[in-house]
Parts: structure tokens; sequence; C-alpha cells
């Protein structure tokens, strides 16, 4: 974080180990938290955890999980549409027919 003050809201929340924190985008280093998150396999084994980045105003959840790839979740499918033509060779063959299937039907 860049600012240590905004550290201390943050809330535990019962047993499951799940943190809130509320910021705003300017308030988080992000490239070197993405660096941390892609690295965690390599660099610390055995240490999982997982970071969700909540847009509440576009109703969207970003989950980079590691190093392969990340997670883009949205309320509206318009809202998806833009990353889906952009970063559409970054989609996993697994899940390719589906996501198509899904963009197709207009």
């Amino acid at each position: 974080m860049k600012q240590k003050a905004i550290l201390k809201r943050l809330q535990y929340r019962g047993d499951s180990r799940f943190y809130l924190l509320r910021c705003t985008k300017g308030g988080i280093r992000f490239g070197k938290l993405r660096s941390v998150i892609c690295a965690k396999d390599f660099s610390n084994p055995g240490y999982d955890f997982d970071i969700y980045f909540l847009n509440a105003s576009r109703k969207m959840v970003f989950h980079l999980y590691d190093d392969r790839g990340c997670d883009v979740i949205a309320a509206q499918k318009e809202d998806l549409e833009p990353l889906y033509r952009r970063l559409n060779e970054w989609i996993l063959d697994d899940d390719r027919g589906r996501i198509d299937r899904l963009f197709a039907n207009k």
C-alpha cells in the first residue's frame, strides 16, 4: 500500500482469514502486488493467498490467481465485451468454447 494509514483500516472477518480493505485504485502499488502474486508459487511455495479486486461502481471483480492468468467477472456481459474483443488470445483453451458462445449470442 502506498499509504500506511490505510492498512490500519484492514478488517478481519471471522475465522476464514478473509480481509477487506477499502481503498482507491491510486492507493495500491498494483505493479508490485502483481509481481508478488505471479511469483507466489516460485518465491514462497506453500504460501497460499488469493486477492480479489472489486470495483463496486462497475460491478466487476478481478482475480489474478498466479502467473498463468486471471479471472474477470461482471454483473453484465456487456461490461466484459471490450475485454473479450481486446484480449481474446488470453482466454484459456478449456474456457474458449463456452466464452465464445456467450459473446456470439447477441
